[in-house]
């Protein structure tokens, strides 16, 4: 009897949790049973490490929220409705602010903010 040897060269790749050698076509490690299939986690399981990740994002931005007075409350409103609510924008525009003139607080940034705001799209 000849022995057949298989044409295609084996690829292998390592296991990501645990370093294992495996072959490409494994689905799932056998050592600690790592899973390298997307279709093998249930829409639960994506569901719950995506709102995770949400959570943890909200989260991480209110620990970096200081607390604001009424007055820069209304003033950063109205700047966020003159930028259509784009945060991004808003919060470029009162840091611009605020570097241009160092002494100034966050209120006061706000106000140029805004005036320049008007200024540049009037």
């Amino acid at each position: 009897m000849t022995e057949q040897l298989d044409s295609q060269p084996r690829i292998y790749m390592l296991c990501p949790s645990c370093g294992s050698q495996l072959p490409y076509q494994f689905k799932r490690c056998p050592h600690c049973g790592y899973s390298f299939s997307v279709e093998e986690t249930s829409w639960f399981e994506r569901f719950s490490q995506a709102a995770g990740r949400f959570v943890n994002q909200i989260g991480s931005l209110f620990c970096r929220m200081k607390p604001v007075s009424g007055r820069e409350k209304k003033l950063y409103q109205n700047l966020l409705r003159k930028t259509r609510f784009d945060r991004e924008l808003t919060e470029r525009l009162i840091r611009y602010e605020l570097e241009k003139d160092r002494a100034a607080g966050r209120v006061e940034a706000i106000k140029n903010a805004i005036n320049r705001w008007e200024r540049d799209n009037h």
